[in-house]
């Protein structure tokens, strides 16, 4: 993985800024239990406009990397606003994944000895089907792959399935 090819939320809120100088991002804070921190931001074309563009949640548990021993509500905060303008419009290079995003997944594979492999082919679903929750089925199976992480909609939910999948520990046996 070349993480070269992935950028940094900070090239997405600059492109953001740049092209919506009368724009909002909001964040806020959802949960914070001592373990896990999740957030959710917004963004808006216009700061005095009622809905947002696009929304975009992260979570962080606590310790589960260098940076999270001692700033997981800040990184948990800046992923959220880098999904978020990756689910409208900024994605600021070919893959839609932040370089912060696929750097814990190269944390991840080096820890555990994982490698990056296709898994099944792409889900094809309705804006309307993707905009639902995510089907106990969806979360049956992110919780058998080791998530901590409850997504908003099933496009949320599918694509995080699949980078789990991608990432699992070699001779792994499938969990379902």
């Amino acid at each position: 993985m070349n993480l070269d090819n992935y950028a940094p939320v900070s090239e997405r809120i600059a492109a953001f800024w740049k092209d919506n100088p009368d724009g909002r991002i909001t964040t806020r804070l959802l949960v914070d239990d001592g373990t896990r921190v999740l957030f959710k931001a917004e963004v808006y074309r216009n700061a005095e406009d009622a809905y947002p563009m696009a929304e975009g949640y992260a979570e962080e548990i606590r310790g589960s990397s260098n940076v999270n021993r001692t700033s997981a509500v800040e990184n948990c905060e800046t992923s959220s606003i880098g999904r978020c303008l990756a689910n409208w419009r900024y994605q600021a290079s070919a893959e839609r994944p932040s370089r912060e995003e696929m750097s814990k997944v190269e944390h991840f594979e080096q820890a555990f000895g994982a490698t990056a492999k296709p898994t099944s082919k792409p889900t094809t679903m309705s804006p309307r089907s993707a905009a639902e929750p995510p089907s106990e089925k969806q979360l049956r199976l992110l919780r058998a792959l080791g998530s901590t992480q409850t997504p908003a909609t099933k496009k949320e939910a599918s694509d995080l399935i699949e980078v789990l999948k991608s990432v699992q520990p070699r001779d792994a046996e499938e969990p379902f």
